[in-house]
């Protein structure tokens, strides 16, 4: 799997590319800490939103819908850094 176009879109010089290219495939092990700790949030976020005391309040919605977002998005970080498992 090669790397996201969506970190070298802005690099229209291709030695600059291919040096980001490099720098990011060399950071492969800090990346993959990343993706751990995205992965313990989003176990944090589900522990959270399985308790009934979110109901009690009466806009739970809001939390849900903004844990949502939160879950989305960490979802899309670790799209972008699934060249890491390569």
């Amino acid at each position: 799997m090669g790397i996201p176009v969506a970190w070298v879109k802005n690099l229209n010089d291709p030695t600059e590319r291919d040096n980001f290219e490099k720098t990011l495939r060399s950071s492969k092990t800090a990346l993959s800490r990343l993706i751990d700790l995205l992965d313990e949030k989003v176990a944090e976020i589900n522990r959270q939103e399985a308790t009934v005391d979110d109901f009690i309040n009466t806009d739970w919605a809001f939390k849900q819908a903004f844990r949502n977002g939160q879950k989305s998005m960490v979802r899309e970080i670790r799209q972008l850094m699934a060249f890491t498992k390569e």
